[in-house]
């Protein structure tokens, strides 16, 4: 499991965007792992990241490759 602070880290998301996201459903779900602990299924995020575009496939698609 991964912390807030690992997500933010691993994703470059800051924390508030993190919790943002998951409010939204954007990011997969927290895990409730004890009385005020929470964390992230390693393989949910690393698929949530891998099913993102990258930056430089947006500048193509944009027409912006530089």
């Amino acid at each position: 499991l991964w912390s807030i602070g690992t997500v933010a880290e691993r994703t470059g998301l800051s924390r508030s965007t993190v919790y943002r996201y998951v409010r939204r459903g954007v990011l997969p779900p927290r895990r409730r792992i004890g009385p005020g602990r929470v964390g992230w299924l390693a393989t949910e995020i690393i698929a949530w990241m891998e099913g993102r575009p990258r930056h430089d496939e947006l500048d193509q698609a944009k027409g912006t490759e530089k």
